[in-house]
């Protein structure tokens, strides 16, 4: 009977744990891409700013 519940315990704790590191290692997935996506937004920004100058220039 106590074994049945140690058992038990034992592989809730593992479990958890487990859980743990993939929720940990999909956190940082996501900023990886959190990170890449701003950079992209902000070659975009720049791009756009740069166009937005040469029209400028030729009027």
């Amino acid at each position: 009977m106590f074994e049945i519940l140690l058992y038990s315990g034992m592989a809730l704790i593992i479990g958890g744990f487990c859980l743990f590191l993939y929720s940990e290692m999909k956190l940082r997935e996501l900023d990886r891409k959190m990170f890449l996506n701003e950079q992209l937004h902000k070659a975009f920004m720049e791009a756009k700013k740069e166009s937005e100058d040469k029209q400028l220039k030729l009027f």
